[in-house]
């Protein structure tokens, strides 16, 4: 069914799309570290708009794999939004998992736009994410109401209102999602938004979805004089990129995916969905060669298309879309499997592709992602060094590498050097200072200068930390790391000769010149320790 002439946000997106709008010293130096080495007899010597819902929790978790899709309730410019949740090891199914209602007094959509209701995951998997208009109005255009907000749900299913901002009136909003959980890369056909915005920045972009894959937000658009899928560096005020090698898109393009060929960070195959009508479609496949996305063939499909996620599959990727053009009531979720892997030419075999799920009547299932993971806990690597650090008093050690890292991390590794010891970042500039470093850094630590001479063996050389992790360190290997005495020369002073008394007071005469202090350090006072 394609939209009612009444939802004049689809048209004006339409209109727009086509139109191509874009986008010390201590107590002494033996302590510090001397050695004496000459000495006179008996001598001492010491030197941290709106319509909010309290977040809703419903029983049962979602499930880890399965799938999650939007639901609008009816072809309508005004309805209200539920989660369905999809088993994609079955076929046939026409009752979900689990379906999660979102409060319709609270948030409203519109069903009958053809580009709206965009699913996301954030980051690390942990949130589901999609977009909507926070009234509890019901008669008028969903497009009309300006209050919008980002809407999540976590494993647990609670749902919260992280984000919200104010948009232009028939200009629909689209699709969010977050690189490390609190701040929102938000889409709407007007531009990019964040939390609290009031106007897009950039603007002018229309953009459909926003997706996080690794440390980078994608963002699609399906206007006709850019590439279908660019990079936002900023969740406000910053700039929305082409990504390299891509063509311009087309009116008709519809969602995309990125999955990583080797399983990590690296997210090197592309999927671009395009629908020009719910029974004509296009799967095209690019690849990352080189700095460039290559261009691998494209499968044609019978279903049209408008959500898609993947996810890697042996050497190939398993799609997952929602058929038809985003109004297209009691559609399906099909399952595809390419077998090709990267840079290698799409290869679907249409025979094996299954139907995993259709919509109730009258409804429509829109966007499709992954249901949210259970929220990992970030952990960091501690760290034992494997050489060991030795030097004398007075002289650095040399330094030795080690590698800060750790898992589900949101946010960078701090780095803070214990007393007595120096970090750096390049073997060369070291620091006593905390220093902050992304996951996967070598980082370098060596004994400082001013260490006092003695073992060091197992001792936490470096403390490693990062928010919502526990701290641990960088430790010592458990032998051979040592601060050798400095040797301490001492000139200019004599002793005079005393008949034996029965005591160790004896005469010193003389001015006494030191060889061989470190740090700055001196005597304040020559004789305050001669006898």
């Amino acid at each position: 069914q394609r939209a009612r002439r009444g939802d004049f946000g689809e048209m004006g997106d339409r209109r727009s799309e086509m139109g191509g709008g874009w986008l010390g010293q201590g107590c002494g130096l033996q302590a510090a570290g001397y050695r004496i080495s000459k000495w006179l007899r008996s001598a001492a010597l010491c030197a941290t708009l709106a319509l909010t819902a309290a977040p809703s929790v419903q029983a049962q978790n979602f499930t880890s794999g399965n799938l999650a899709v939007a639901v609008a309730a009816a072809s309508a410019n005004n309805t209200t939004v539920s989660i369905a949740e999809i088993n994609p090891g079955l076929t046939n199914q026409t009752t979900a998992v689990q379906t999660i209602s979102i409060d319709g007094s609270l948030y409203r959509v519109s069903g009958s736009a053809t580009s709206t209701l965009y699913l996301a995951n954030s980051a690390d998997g942990s949130l589901l994410a999609f977009t909507a208009h926070k009234t509890n109005g019901t008669s008028a255009n969903a497009n009309t109401y300006l209050s919008r907000g980002v809407i999540t749900l976590n494993n647990a299913k609670t749902i919260s209102n992280p984000a919200s901002y104010t948009g232009v009136s028939g200009q629909q909003t689209r699709g969010a999602s977050s690189l490390n959980n609190t701040n929102w890369f938000i889409g709407d056909q007007n531009g990019f938004y964040t939390d609290g915005s009031t106007s897009a920045s950039p603007g002018s972009v229309n953009i459909r979805s926003v997706k996080a894959f690794g440390s980078t937000v994608y963002a699609f658009t399906s206007v006709t004089n850019a590439p279908p899928v660019g990079i936002i560096s900023a969740t406000s005020g910053g700039t929305y990129t082409g990504l390299s090698g891509l063509a311009n898109g087309a009116s008709s393009r519809q969602d995309f995916y990125m999955i990583s060929s080797a399983g990590n960070s690296t997210f090197d195959i592309l999927y671009v969905l395009d629908a020009t009508s719910a029974t004509a479609g296009t799967i095209s496949k690019f690849s990352l060669v080189s700095g460039s996305w290559t261009t691998n063939g494209s499968y044609t499909t019978s279903f049209g298309g408008f959500g898609l996620c993947a996810k890697k599959s042996g050497t190939g990727a398993d799609l997952f879309v929602t058929t038809g053009t985003g109004a297209t009531t009691a559609n399906q979720v099909i399952k595809l499997t390419d077998t090709a892997g990267h840079n290698s030419t799409i290869s679907i075999t249409t025979a094996n592709n299954r139907t995993l799920y259709t919509a109730g009547t009258g409804t429509i299932l829109k966007g499709v992602a992954f249901a949210p993971a259970s929220a990992a806990t970030p952990t960091i690597t501690a760290v034992t060094l494997t050489n060991a650090l030795t030097n004398t008093y007075g002289t650095a050690s040399t330094g030795v590498s080690y590698t800060a890292t750790g898992t589900n991390l949101t946010g960078q590794i701090t780095n803070t050097p214990v007393t007595g010891w120096e970090i750096s970042t390049n073997n060369s500039t070291w620091t006593t200072n905390a220093t902050a470093v992304n996951t996967n850094t070598t980082m370098y630590v060596r004994t400082a200068a001013t260490r006092a001479a003695g073992t060091n063996n197992s001792t936490a050389v470096v403390t490693l930390a990062s928010a919502g992790a526990t701290s641990t360190n960088v430790t010592t290997s458990a032998s051979s790391n040592v601060v050798s005495q400095k040797s301490l020369t001492i000139t200019g002073l004599s002793a005079a000769n005393k008949n034996w008394d029965g005591t160790t007071t004896a005469s010193v005469t003389g001015t006494p010149a030191y060889s061989g202090l470190a740090n700055s350090e001196s005597f304040s006072d020559p004789y305050r320790d001669w006898e």
